[in-house]
């Protein structure tokens, strides 16, 4: 949870401090977490859930023809700001898609566009975005991008 302060100062992510940052760390539906390490610290973290929000449901199965049931939602995905530039994103990235992919699902997510580096990142992989949508982030306007994963 260090990790996750840290980043917060540094990025504002999450965008609002969770109550439990631990719970935050393990979302409902979790299907598998990865972590990056380094000496014995944690320096990376991603999630994969079968839960994928209501909201992005209608961009994701509309670009994939897949059902919901059929699809993963990549979450919590950070890197410590001192180690960035080290290939550990992508390596969070890819460990997350084949998680899903092993298990016959076909990754998803979602990001805000403020998390400028995060949507490089995507991009940079291949992630395709299918879809973007004004967002209420706790009283502030923003604007949410819907991406699927590239076709293997």
């Amino acid at each position: 949870m260090e990790l996750l302060g840290t980043v917060h100062r540094a990025d504002g992510y999450p965008g609002r401090w969770p109550a439990d940052p631990a719970a935050f760390l393990l979302p409902s539906g979790l299907l598998d977490a990865w972590v990056a390490d380094a000496a014995g610290r944690v320096v990376g973290h991603v999630t994969l859930r079968d839960h994928i929000p209501d909201h992005g449901a209608p961009y994701w199965v509309g670009a994939t023809g897949l059902p919901a049931r059929r699809l993963a939602c990549v979450s919590r995905l950070f890197v410590d700001p001192s180690r960035r530039g080290e290939g550990l994103g992508v390596a969070l990235l890819d460990a997350a898609c084949a998680g899903a992919r092993g298990a016959g699902l076909r990754p998803v997510l979602d990001v805000v566009d403020s998390a400028s580096e995060a949507v490089a990142l995507y991009e940079r992989c291949g992630w395709v975005r299918v879809g973007s949508v004004s967002w209420d982030a706790w009283g502030e306007a923003t604007t949410l991008h819907y991406y699927v994963s590239p076709p293997t």
